[in-house]
């Protein structure tokens, strides 16, 4: 683990393998752990780095998060790029995190070599809630929704007893019918250990609306893979093939029996898509 102190923040960041950089936004620990069982390494050197909101040291006020912009979050990944000596670099956003990879393409095209997003959260997620549960309720099986129910309820029971760090994982892994393919699956080796920071809310805050995000999109100079789930009940694939429809620079991935995290369900397919996609996008 490599830490880079920045603004006040002690930022972490795992670096893994050689060959073109690859930057995953968002957290080193959760990210290093979801790309294990990636081949990515073995032909990129990836690079595992920080967002401040996973930085549980960082304890901005009220009215320092108020003035947080998904441009700072892009801002720190650049201090990052200039840390490590990079020129350009690949940028990988998943869930959330694709929008600051998206403010960062959009800020810095020149040192963005190709921008991939996966999972990723369109908008803000009052506009995307009512979506969700219409996709859930149409596609979710009984079995999975009883499940979910089961999860959901024991989990009430003891979310108010936990540090308040902790309660964005366990919310996570409680909802496994939602992000995973299997919904049996327990999350709980990706978060362990993962810090929850004071702007984790703000980031969320930030994602832009629904109308704000298709000019977002048109506005790209940098070819761009977007890699879907077919049973990505946190962030349904019609979605994005309403928004993304007619942007040329924009290529689009769907597969199959996966939900919110497909380098994690389907490591190889994973991989095999996003190093075809980088061979002919040059």
């Amino acid at each position: 683990m490599n830490t880079l102190d920045h603004d006040g923040i002690e930022f972490r960041y795992v670096i893994e393998g050689d060959g073109q950089p690859m930057v995953v936004v968002g957290s080193s620990v959760q990210y290093s752990r979801g790309f294990a069982p990636s081949t990515l390494p073995k032909h990129f050197r990836m690079i595992y780095a920080d967002s401040r909101h996973a930085v549980a040291s960082y304890h901005p006020s009220n009215a320092e998060l108020a003035t947080l912009t998904l441009e700072a979050f892009a801002d720190d990944l650049e201090t990052l790029r200039l840390h490590l000596g990079t020129d350009t670099w690949i940028v990988l956003g998943h869930a959330a995190h694709a929008q600051i990879a998206l403010a960062y393409a959009g800020k810095y095209p020149e040192r963005t070599a190709r921008l991939i997003l996966s999972g990723a959260a369109p908008y803000s997620l009052d506009e995307l809630g009512p979506i969700q549960e219409q996709f859930w309720e149409a596609n979710a099986s009984p079995e999975r929704k009883a499940l979910h129910a089961a999860n959901l309820a024991a989990m009430d029971k003891i979310i108010d007893k936990m540090p308040e760090e902790r309660r964005i994982p366990e919310v996570y892994i409680a909802n496994a019918a939602r992000f995973w393919f299997d919904p049996n699956f327990d999350a709980s080796f990706i978060w362990d250990g993962v810090d929850i920071g004071r702007a984790y809310g703000r980031l969320y805050e930030l994602l832009p609306s629904r109308a704000k995000i298709r000019p977002i999109l048109e506005g790209l100079q940098v070819p761009t893979l977007l890699i879907h789930g077919n049973l990505d009940f946190a962030v349904p694939h019609t979605v994005w093939e309403e928004i993304i429809a007619g942007i040329p620079l924009i290529d689009y991935e769907l597969l199959t029996e996966v939900g919110h995290n497909p380098m994690i369900e389907s490591p190889k397919t994973f991989d095999e898509t996003v190093i075809d996609w980088l061979a002919v996008s040059k």
